[in-house]
């Protein structure tokens, strides 16, 4: 059920909690000219997701595209994720050679910081060895044509 309200648009939904139901009041603030729009149950701020509530108040505005900014980056398609990067093997329980070193390396690489992460000099020193690593491989791979996704190391 929809509302427009002094201060902002209100959104009711029933709240079944125990099996029994109330009716619980969201505020939606909406600013048309900038197409920004934050609402009472804080689920955009908290999780990344927009609300069932803002959406509502969206569809009543007539928007009919959704901002960029809140087309949050790992909801997307176009997106190069680090398990997407090893070819899949759908013919049986066969797996690849790439599979097999994916899995390989992420279960040592596991192990180490595992044993690592207490020893503070070692995990420094670890991780400076793998951002050498990850630039010598990118260079080797970007001066042969290779496409390459750049890592960001924090």
């Amino acid at each position: 059920m929809y509302f427009c309200g002094m201060f902002g648009d209100e959104v009711r939904e029933d709240v079944i909690y125990e099996s029994r139901s109330k009716k619980k009041t969201f505020l939606v603030s909406f600013q048309p000219e900038k197409c920004e729009i934050t609402c009472g149950c804080h689920l955009l701020e908290f999780q990344g997701i927009l609300c069932g509530h803002a959406i509502t108040v969206l569809i009543r505005h007539d928007v009919k595209v959704l901002p960029d900014k809140y087309n949050l980056r790992r909801w997307r398609r176009d997106v190069s994720r680090v398990h997407m990067r090893v070819d899949m093997n759908y013919d049986g329980l066969v797996s690849t050679l790439g599979q097999l070193m994916y899995e390989k390396l992420c279960t040592s690489f596991a192990l180490l910081a595992d044993l690592a992460t207490d020893d503070v000099v070692r995990a420094t020193t670890l991780l400076e060895w793998i951002e050498d690593q990850c630039k010598e491989i990118m260079t080797s791979k970007s001066s042969s044509g290779s496409n390459v996704v750049s890592l960001h190391m924090t």
